[in-house]
């Protein structure tokens, strides 16, 4: 048990980077991970040294054990964080984008439908930017979008039906009683 609580802060370094950098559902990120990512990484590698020093030095009798159960964490925590980029890359590679529109009303504002019927509204600032995810449903020529609190709750004015133009270039809003502009296809 107290093998597994000394180690227990490379699991919880791992999971805390693994955590900072999967973005799977809806997520926010800005500057500041540029600076807490390098430093995870350090404090990472820092702490199995330090383990691997006082595990050389703590007994010399189970030299090779000890040896075995160092490098054991390293390598399964690495290969986790590794395994978790490749499902990463694999999540993100699966999908593919059918159209991508700006907002006219705010050019920070982007739409990006996939072809999975799943799409990201994407709110970016200059030193921040969110992404929100939800599902859409396409009759026709016009676009419903499935997450109502995104709609009710976000910084512009959003509509739940769209209609694409006979070219597919804006997405126009149906909603007749608001002003809402359309998204623009990015060309």
């Amino acid at each position: 048990m107290r093998k597994f609580i000394k180690h227990l802060s490379l699991i919880i370094i791992a999971g805390l980077i693994c955590y900072l950098l999967f973005d799977f559902g809806d997520y926010c990120s800005g500057v500041g991970l540029i600076f807490i990512i390098p430093f995870l990484i350090i404090l990472f590698i820092i702490n199995i040294v330090l383990l691997s020093i006082y595990n050389e030095h703590k007994n010399e009798k189970n030299k090779s054990d000890r040896n075995i159960i160092t490098k054991l964490y390293f390598l399964c925590t690495t290969g986790a964080i590794l395994l978790f980029f490749f499902i990463r890359y694999l999540y993100h590679q699966s999908y593919e984008t059918i159209w991508v529109g700006e907002s006219q009303e705010n050019n920070r504002v982007s739409l990006t439908l996939l072809d999975d019927n799943h799409f990201e509204l994407k709110y970016r600032t200059n030193h921040y930017g969110c992404v929100q995810k939800g599902k859409y449903e396409e009759r026709g020529n016009y676009i419903y979008l499935k997450r109502k609190d995104i709609i009710e709750n976000y910084d512009i004015k959003l509509d739940s039906v769209y209609y694409f133009d006979k070219d597919k270039s804006k997405l126009i809003p149906q909603n007749r009683n608001s002003k809402i502009l359309p998204f623009d296809i990015i060309k």
